[in-house]
């Protein structure tokens, strides 16, 4: 796997336990906000992209957000590629999404669970839950 690291760099989470009426709907949604190359002097390291993204969970209706901004450290050969693409077309190409994304949404999902039962708001994924075993 080539991302060598994600750093968080903002959280944010708000609760309005007024409007919190009835069954929420709860959306997770991680975004790209900007690509460029960054100069590095460790770890084996001379260059690598920087994906820069955001990641939101909305309780609607306006009930709450857990936000978060990070960077994602991506090495790979084919930085000038990746560069083109994410200025030309505001994209990335598909092995490099799927990774950066699931990266996303392990780091960031497994910390909003944790600020959600804070806040007194649902998780933002269903756990499994265990039923007792029918008798036949």
């Amino acid at each position: 796997m080539p991302i060598v690291g994600l750093n968080l760099k903002s959280i944010h989470a708000n609760f309005d336990e007024k409007k919190a009426v009835g069954n929420l709907e709860i959306n997770s949604t991680p975004k790209i906000d900007y690509v460029e190359k960054r100069e590095f002097k460790f770890a084996g390291l001379s260059e690598a992209l920087i994906i820069g993204f955001t990641f939101k969970t909305t309780y609607s209706p306006d009930v709450g957000e857990i936000a978060f901004t990070g960077e994602i450290v991506y090495q790979t050969p084919d930085i000038k590629k990746a560069l083109k693409s994410w200025k030309d077309a505001k994209k990335l190409d598909d092995e490099l999404m799927v990774e950066a994304f699931n990266a996303i949404f392990r780091k960031c999902l497994a910390k909003a669970v944790s600020i959600a039962e804070d806040l007194r708001l649902p998780p933002p994924l269903t756990f499994p839950m265990v039923a007792p075993k029918k008798k036949e």
